[in-house]
This record gives structure tokens, sequence and C-alpha cells, in this order.
């Protein structure tokens, strides 16, 4: 089964993922601050796959566009307001692909999923990749 699965974040864990993801043969977007930027546009054309800004990950050209799968490849520090960014429809799984490394989580935060949780996101929230990192 084919998925539609839109990846925020173009570094080295939102690319490895995303490349596996076409490997696999799943319909892949990229989501980035700078669609139009070199390595954005180069990853894109190595993938296949649509380049679109952050605040469009969420919205494809039409219901049955939409993703499947929201992936959250982006610095800890940036999770927040990438949740925000990107306000995931309630019907669409997001997954947590980041890993606060260096960074301290807020007070009963175990991951940076309860980070995410809290942003009152309603879109079912998963944990995975964490094995992958920066340096894959």
């Amino acid at each position: 089964m084919t998925e539609r699965i839109a990846v925020v974040g173009a570094g080295t864990v939102g690319a490895h993922l995303a490349s596996a993801f076409v490997a696999a043969g799943h319909e892949v977007r990229m989501a980035v601050r700078d669609p139009a930027g070199e390595s954005a546009t180069d990853l894109g054309r190595r993938l296949g796959s649509d380049v679109v800004s952050i605040d469009r990950a969420a919205v494809g050209d039409g219901a049955d566009a939409d993703p499947d799968v929201i992936v959250l490849a982006v610095p800890h520090a940036a999770v927040e307001e990438a949740v925000r960014v990107v306000a995931p429809p309630a019907d669409t799984i997001v997954v947590d692909a980041t890993n606060p490394v260096g960074r301290v989580l807020p007070d009963g935060a175990a991951s940076t999923l309860d980070v995410i949780a809290a942003t009152g996101v309603a879109s079912p929230l998963l944990k995975a990749f964490n094995t992958i990192g920066a340096e894959a």
C-alpha cells in the first residue's frame, strides 16, 4: 500500500528517511523552510519528490493528496514551531523523529513527543526513528 508522506525537514535525518520512503514505493513530499534553496531543490530532484514550504506540508492539491503521515525531522529546538506551522489535521498521523540531544526537556516531558502533545495537536502521535542520528 502506497502512503502519502510529508517529511518536515531536509537535514540528514529527514533526507535519509525520505529516501527510504521513496525506495519503499511511497509518495513523499518534502517540507522545508526554503523550498527554492539549492539543497532543497537538489534533494527533490534526487528523490523525484515535491518540495514545499513548511506551511504546505499538510495540504495537498485536494483532499486526495493530503498526506497520510507527517514525519517531523527538525531540530528539537524547532519542533514546537514546526507543529504550529504545519497544523496537522486530526486524521493525519504525526511521527516524531526528533531527539533533544544536548537540550533540556520541559518539566514532566519524557521526550519531544510530550512537547508535541502539549501543543494541543489532535493527530495520532508516534515516536520513531530515534536511532537514526544526524551523522547517518
